[in-house]
């Protein structure tokens, strides 16, 4: 785990928050952000927030506006065209009522969303640097990034204004965010500045200098850039960017990707096998590839970034790794204490929750999986009993789920398999520990035998999130007393 080298014959595999290694890390170096550096966020980011991605947002938007009738049909309607063209069909269809039609097939009835993790690393890291030294820029219409960015800096009480730039002028102070293809917020009548439909691509190709590429070339000459949360399919983008970083006037300055398996929907058997194609594909344009898993992963690396060069500096995955081991190294003496406070923890939860039967806790390994390590109504005598489980977006546990989202996940359980369990609820244990900032590291999941609706919902926020407190803590003392 803890090896630098590398092999070049080995699969190109999607990395976790709690993998992301020297051989990422040492790209993050080489990014050389001392001066400035760009984030660029794509659809990616606002789906962790809920937000539909392009396809589920077309389908909406064929639904709102007539276009078609049937939820199957626009479905299907959707993946056998070209995006851009579904898009001119529900313009065409709309009519006056195209601005009405965006909002809520982006929006839906709630126009309340939350930023997601990768906005919140994001402006993080953006506050961190102060407005001279970073570039700003999504793909996306809402202005989640903006809300962040604002949390970010009332919480560290750094008095900065937030701009959001969706035509050619642009602010002369403060942060500015880049919306390359318009805004659309929740409320209002507006939406001019939107790039959605196959003419709006060609009004911006036909320009002779958009104001886009120049804002891009202009962060190109000042430093590198990092795309996030983003597939790259959208026309305009893939030519700017061999503009400015193939052809001979090109910046010069680096370009690196982090390529989520959970924007293309595939198997991780699948991601690995065609990740040496998408690596190369990249590459043809100029564009370092780091493959993850999901969205969060990007937040993470994020976050490691202003770090990295620091001498003391050590990546998740060898955090990580000291922290399992840790684990190991007093395995039934660690399990009899984890137990007893688990059963402890069964009890609080119950006050609030009567029909809780059991908690469990789990927590990565040295090999990128979950570890089902302690329950309150058992105790395993041998690591090799342990169930691990595949963390992920897709993942086949509730537990799976909630590490790869960092969230919070209540859900009843579809295929009921015992009479004792009707929903799950879980928790992420974020971990702090010497070398680097917090990170994801473990879940603490609770199993009722009643459904989430007949639960008092006001008081799951206040007790998950005093158990995570306590267990977090908890696993950070074990890695400071690993070798």
């Amino acid at each position: 785990m803890s090896s630098r080298s590398g092999n070049a014959n080995a699969k190109i595999q999607p990395v976790t928050a709690s993998e992301l290694g020297y051989e990422i890390t040492d790209r993050l170096k080489a990014l050389d952000i001392d001066t400035y550096v760009s984030v660029l966020l794509g659809a990616g980011a606002s789906v962790g927030a809920g937000l539909p991605d392009w396809t589920q947002f077309l389908v909406q938007c064929l639904l709102e506006s007539g276009a078609i009738d049937e939820k199957e049909l626009a479905t299907a309607f959707v993946s056998r065209q070209d995006l851009m063209l579904v898009a001119e069909a529900a313009k065409a269809a709309a009519g006056d009522d195209w601005p009405r039609v965006l909002r809520q097939a982006l929006y839906g009835d709630d126009r309340r969303v939350p930023p997601a993790e990768l906005h919140a690393a994001t402006a993080a890291f953006a506050a961190s640097r102060g407005p001279d030294r970073v570039g700003l820029f999504t793909l996306n219409y809402d202005l989640l990034l903006e809300s962040a960015l604002r949390e970010v800096l009332e919480e560290w009480q750094i008095d900065e204004t937030v701009s959001t730039r969706s035509t050619g002028r642009h602010a002369q102070s403060g942060f500015e965010i880049h919306h390359l293809h318009g805004v659309l917020t929740p409320t209002g009548t507006a939406a001019s500045s939107v790039v959605l439909t196959l003419s709006d691509y060609n009004k911006i190709s036909s320009q002779m200098r958009p104001w886009q590429v120049s804002a891009l070339q202009d962060a190109l000459q000042r430093g590198p850039l990092v795309l996030a949360g983003t597939s790259y399919s959208d026309p305009d983008i893939r030519q700017w960017m061999h503009e400015l970083t193939v052809e001979e006037d090109a910046s010069g300055s680096p370009v690196l990707v982090f390529l989520a398996r959970e924007s293309m929907k595939l198997s991780r058997q699948q991601f690995e096998s065609v990740g040496q194609a998408l690596a190369d594909q990249w590459s043809a344009i100029g564009v370092t590839a780091v493959p993850t898993n999901d969205h969060l992963d990007a937040a993470q690396a994020l976050r490691e970034l202003p770090h990295v060069n620091q001498a003391d500096y050590v990546p998740p995955a060898i955090r990580a790794e000291r922290l399992w081991l840790g684990h190991l190294s007093d395995f039934d003496a660690v399990q009899r204490d984890y137990a007893t406070e688990l059963d402890t923890d069964l009890d609080f939860v119950r006050h609030a929750f009567p029909q809780t039967q059991n908690v469990t806790l789990w927590i990565a390994n040295d090999l990128g999986k979950l570890v089902r390590w302690a329950s309150n109504d058992r105790l395993y005598r041998k690591a090799e009993q342990l169930l691990s489980i595949e963390p992920g977006y897709d993942s086949a546990w509730i537990a799976g789920q909630c590490l790869a989202q960092s969230d919070f996940l209540a859900r009843d359980i579809e295929e009921v398999s015992t009479a004792r369990w009707r929903s799950v609820v879980a928790v992420p244990l974020v971990v702090e520990v010497p070398g680097g900032p917090d990170f994801p590291y473990g879940v603490l999941s609770t199993a009722s035998a009643g459904s989430i609706d007949d639960q008092p919902l006001d008081l799951m926020d206040e007790t998950y999130a005093t158990l995570a407190s306590k267990w977090s803590e908890k696993l950070a003392g074990v890695y400071e007393g690993a070798d």
